[in-house]
């Protein structure tokens, strides 16, 4: 940076809550209301299941609602409801 500028990075930080289609490499697909949207997942996701407990992607399946949270496009966490 020329003149020692400050860079504010702002963190976007969103949840979503939604029913799983599918589950890829690397994405995740919800249905949320009529439409479906696949979202890009964080390659250190962190899986929780209903009772907060930590589990691993394969947990998650298709058919699950689940609270996804993204930060800066990508989900860093899923919730299975």
């Amino acid at each position: 940076l020329v003149g020692g500028a400050v860079v504010e990075i702002e963190v976007k930080k969103l949840q979503i809550t939604g029913v799983v289609e599918l589950v890829a490499r690397g994405a995740i697909t919800l249905r949320v209301g009529e439409a479906s949207q696949s979202f890009r997942l964080n390659p250190a996701v962190k899986v929780f299941d209903a009772t907060g407990n930590r589990r691993d992607l394969t947990y998650v399946r298709a058919g699950q609602q689940v609270e996804i949270t993204l930060v800066d496009g990508a989900v860093v966490e899923i919730r299975v409801k």
